[in-house]
């Protein structure tokens, strides 16, 4: 009781100290679910490899849900009349975009009428594709840097066939962005996020479940992969949880400090008037 005399609280004081308190406690704890999150998704990609008929059977099935952060390695025939450009991709220090081109999966692809597997204008696979035996996917194929000036766009050449090895990202594929147009595209077309691509297939094939593919670095003429599934990994997420807590810690003492120095002030002055 006489170490509590020490101390003089008033009402706003203390609503203020618990409630920054606890607003940082839960800013601690979110930090640490957000640890645990990043563990559980570097689990699920972390030697988890996917075979082609899998993948083939889950697209035919439309659960593609589960082939979120799983490796595999497919054989693709890319449409190379389909090439998406996504702008402001940053790779030391150089400006350069994604390429992304629609391909089916698969090694017995057929076309009749001299038709390819896309439409001739429009783009987009035909949902038989996947009765076929085959499945459409989109493919992240890395980093081509830009020309010097915005009116270019890089020379995109690539294979018809080819064999690569990724990840697939089947979840939280939007990405937020002030504004990309919509509609009918010339190709190679640039776009500021996938959220276009989604849309223009979406709208030409809506039965076609999104799934992209991330190639592996240096799949096509050593072109670099920017892609990865955790940026931050679970231990800078704890690192920051300790700093949160520590500062409820702090929040603490320097409320009973200001406390104590409050009271021993006014006892201090007490003594004088006496």
């Amino acid at each position: 009781m006489h170490i509590l005399k020490r101390f003089k609280f008033t009402p706003w004081s203390l609503v203020i100290t618990v409630t920054a308190f606890l607003i940082l406690c839960k800013l601690g704890f979110w930090q640490l679910e957000r640890a645990e999150q990043k563990r559980i998704l570097l689990e699920q990609t972390s030697g988890v490899v996917l075979s082609q008929q899998n993948l083939l059977n889950s697209i035919t099935l439309g659960d593609v849900s589960e082939l979120n952060n799983k490796e595999v390695t497919l054989e693709l025939t890319l449409d190379n009349r389909s090439i998406w450009l996504i702008d402001n991709k940053i790779y030391q220090g150089q400006a350069g975009y994604d390429v992304v081109v629609p391909a089916l999966v698969g090694s017995s692809v057929t076309h009749t009428n001299n038709d390819s597997f896309v439409g001739k204008s429009d783009g987009f696979v035909s949902n038989s594709s996947v009765n076929n035996g085959n499945a459409y996917v989109f493919v992240n194929l890395g980093w081509w840097k830009a020309p010097a000036t915005r009116a270019e766009l890089p020379e995109v050449l690539l294979p018809e066939k080819v064999n690569v090895t990724g990840l697939l990202k089947t979840t939280d594929l939007e990405q937020f962005t002030l504004s990309d147009k919509t509609g009918e595209y010339s190709f190679p077309q640039r776009v500021q996020s996938v959220n276009a691509i989604l849309e223009f297939h979406k709208n030409k094939t809506p039965s076609t479940s999104p799934v992209f593919l991330y190639a592996s670095s240096n799949t096509i003429n050593q072109h670099p992969q920017l892609y990865k599934p955790v940026v931050m990994p679970p231990e800078k997420h704890v690192a920051y949880a300790m700093q949160w807590f520590l500062l409820a810690v702090a929040a603490v003492i320097v409320f009973l400090f200001a406390s104590l120095r409050s009271g021993s002030s006014k006892t201090k002055r007490n003594n004088n008037e006496v």
